[in-house]
Protein backbone atom coordinates (compact mmCIF):
# COMPACT_ATOMS: atom_id res chain seq x y z
CA UNK A 1 0.00 0.00 0.00
CA UNK A 2 1.70 3.42 -1.13
CA UNK A 3 0.96 5.93 1.34
CA UNK A 4 2.14 9.42 2.52
CA UNK A 5 1.19 8.90 6.34
CA UNK A 6 2.50 11.07 9.03
CA UNK A 7 4.58 9.14 11.27
CA UNK A 8 2.15 10.35 14.18
CA UNK A 9 -0.85 9.21 12.51
CA UNK A 10 -2.43 5.19 12.82
CA UNK A 11 -2.54 2.87 10.05
CA UNK A 12 -6.15 1.38 9.73
CA UNK A 13 -5.65 -2.42 8.32
CA UNK A 14 -7.51 -5.08 9.59
CA UNK A 15 -8.54 -8.64 8.01
CA UNK A 16 -10.68 -11.33 9.10
CA UNK A 17 -10.06 -14.77 7.44
CA UNK A 18 -12.93 -16.24 8.81
CA UNK A 19 -15.49 -13.57 7.10
CA UNK A 20 -12.57 -12.83 4.43
CA UNK A 21 -13.35 -9.26 5.14
CA UNK A 22 -10.61 -6.64 4.54
CA UNK A 23 -10.77 -2.84 6.02
CA UNK A 24 -8.46 -0.28 4.98
CA UNK A 25 -10.75 2.46 5.37
CA UNK A 26 -10.15 5.69 7.24
CA UNK A 27 -6.62 6.03 5.74
CA UNK A 28 -6.56 9.20 3.57
CA UNK A 29 -2.69 8.79 3.05
CA UNK A 30 -3.34 5.59 1.08
CA UNK A 31 -3.45 6.21 -2.78
CA UNK A 32 -2.56 3.22 -4.38
CA UNK A 33 -3.43 -0.15 -3.42
CA UNK A 34 -2.02 -2.91 -6.19
CA UNK A 35 -1.42 -5.10 -3.55
CA UNK A 36 -5.13 -5.92 -3.64
CA UNK A 37 -5.54 -7.02 -6.80
CA UNK A 38 -6.41 -10.99 -6.23
CA UNK A 39 -6.73 -10.36 -2.23
CA UNK A 40 -8.93 -13.23 -1.27
CA UNK A 41 -11.53 -10.97 0.40
CA UNK A 42 -15.25 -11.36 0.00
CA UNK A 43 -15.77 -7.63 1.27
CA UNK A 44 -13.69 -4.86 1.08
CA UNK A 45 -13.81 -1.52 2.92
CA UNK A 46 -11.71 0.88 1.11
CA UNK A 47 -13.89 4.35 2.18
CA UNK A 48 -12.13 7.13 3.03
CA UNK A 49 -9.19 7.03 1.51
CA UNK A 50 -7.58 8.55 -1.33
CA UNK A 51 -7.28 5.53 -3.90
CA UNK A 52 -7.89 7.29 -7.39
CA UNK A 53 -8.49 4.12 -9.73
CA UNK A 54 -10.76 0.93 -9.54
CA UNK A 55 -8.02 -0.84 -10.98
CA UNK A 56 -6.61 -1.62 -7.26
CA UNK A 57 -9.28 -4.39 -6.95
CA UNK A 58 -8.97 -6.37 -9.98
CA UNK A 59 -9.38 -9.74 -10.19
CA UNK A 60 -10.10 -10.13 -6.77
CA UNK A 61 -13.17 -12.16 -5.53
CA UNK A 62 -14.57 -9.17 -3.83
CA UNK A 63 -18.44 -9.76 -3.61
CA UNK A 64 -19.10 -5.78 -1.58
CA UNK A 65 -16.82 -3.04 -1.74
CA UNK A 66 -17.24 0.09 -0.61
CA UNK A 67 -15.26 2.38 -1.98
CA UNK A 68 -16.86 5.76 -1.36
CA UNK A 69 -15.80 9.21 -0.40
CA UNK A 70 -12.35 8.23 -2.34
CA UNK A 71 -10.72 10.31 -5.30
CA UNK A 72 -12.32 7.73 -7.69
CA UNK A 73 -13.51 9.56 -10.77
CA UNK A 74 -14.43 6.92 -12.92
CA UNK A 75 -15.47 3.29 -13.48
CA UNK A 76 -13.63 1.74 -16.67
CA UNK A 77 -10.24 -0.17 -14.84
CA UNK A 78 -12.96 -2.08 -12.39
CA UNK A 79 -12.65 -5.15 -12.78
CA UNK A 80 -14.43 -7.41 -10.19
CA UNK A 81 -16.85 -10.11 -12.23
CA UNK A 82 -18.09 -11.16 -8.58
CA UNK A 83 -19.48 -7.75 -7.48
CA UNK A 84 -22.74 -7.30 -6.13
CA UNK A 85 -22.79 -4.78 -3.68
CA UNK A 86 -20.92 -1.33 -4.46
CA UNK A 87 -20.83 2.05 -2.77
CA UNK A 88 -19.42 4.54 -4.52
CA UNK A 89 -20.93 7.03 -2.81
CA UNK A 90 -19.53 11.00 -2.44
CA UNK A 91 -17.02 10.41 -5.61
CA UNK A 92 -17.06 12.03 -8.43
CA UNK A 93 -18.18 9.48 -10.98
CA UNK A 94 -20.48 10.75 -13.63
CA UNK A 95 -20.79 7.48 -15.55
CA UNK A 96 -21.89 4.26 -14.32
CA UNK A 97 -22.28 2.52 -17.71
CA UNK A 98 -18.59 0.46 -16.69
CA UNK A 99 -21.17 -1.03 -14.28
CA UNK A 100 -23.50 -3.02 -16.58
CA UNK A 101 -21.18 -6.01 -16.82
CA UNK A 102 -21.35 -6.65 -12.93
CA UNK A 103 -24.58 -8.48 -11.04
CA UNK A 104 -25.13 -5.32 -8.73
CA UNK A 105 -27.78 -6.54 -6.28
CA UNK A 106 -27.01 -3.35 -4.22
CA UNK A 107 -25.37 0.31 -5.29
CA UNK A 108 -25.59 3.55 -3.81
CA UNK A 109 -24.61 6.61 -5.51
CA UNK A 110 -25.84 9.24 -3.04
CA UNK A 111 -23.49 12.32 -3.26
CA UNK A 112 -22.56 11.83 -6.52
CA UNK A 113 -23.28 13.97 -9.92
CA UNK A 114 -24.99 11.28 -11.45
CA UNK A 115 -28.30 13.14 -12.69
CA UNK A 116 -30.42 10.15 -14.54
CA UNK A 117 -31.34 6.78 -13.68
CA UNK A 118 -31.20 5.59 -17.34
CA UNK A 119 -29.08 2.98 -16.27
CA UNK A 120 -31.18 0.96 -14.35
CA UNK A 121 -32.98 -1.48 -17.17
CA UNK A 122 -29.02 -2.37 -17.58
CA UNK A 123 -28.38 -3.77 -14.07
CA UNK A 124 -31.29 -6.29 -14.08
CA UNK A 125 -30.19 -8.30 -10.48
CA UNK A 126 -30.62 -4.13 -8.37
CA UNK A 127 -33.01 -4.86 -5.89
CA UNK A 128 -31.24 -1.39 -3.83
CA UNK A 129 -30.58 1.90 -5.44
CA UNK A 130 -29.37 4.33 -2.36
CA UNK A 131 -29.71 8.33 -3.48
CA UNK A 132 -29.41 11.55 -1.97
CA UNK A 133 -32.54 13.61 -1.34
CA UNK A 134 -32.93 15.44 -4.45
CA UNK A 135 -30.34 13.82 -6.45
CA UNK A 136 -33.53 13.07 -8.99
CA UNK A 137 -36.67 14.52 -9.70
CA UNK A 138 -39.79 12.29 -9.51
CA UNK A 139 -40.69 12.22 -13.02
CA UNK A 140 -36.98 10.42 -13.40
CA UNK A 141 -38.22 7.26 -11.13
CA UNK A 142 -39.81 5.95 -14.56
CA UNK A 143 -36.89 3.85 -14.60
CA UNK A 144 -37.62 2.30 -11.49
CA UNK A 145 -38.84 -1.75 -11.67
CA UNK A 146 -41.14 -3.17 -9.06
CA UNK A 147 -38.87 -4.86 -7.51
CA UNK A 148 -35.90 -2.28 -7.26
CA UNK A 149 -36.17 -0.77 -3.35
CA UNK A 150 -34.99 2.95 -3.49
CA UNK A 151 -33.00 4.66 -0.26
CA UNK A 152 -33.29 8.09 -0.27
CA UNK A 153 -30.24 9.65 2.27
CA UNK A 154 -31.41 12.80 3.57
CA UNK A 155 -27.93 14.26 5.69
Amino acid sequence: LRNNRPKNKPFNLSYDPMTQTLDISNNPWIKIAHCLQNFPAITINASNTSISRGSNFNNSPVKSLNISNTQIVELRTLTCKNLKELNISGNIIHNIDPLEKYPLISLDISYTPIKYLNFIPKLPFLKELTVHKGQFTKTQFRWKTDNLKIIIKSF
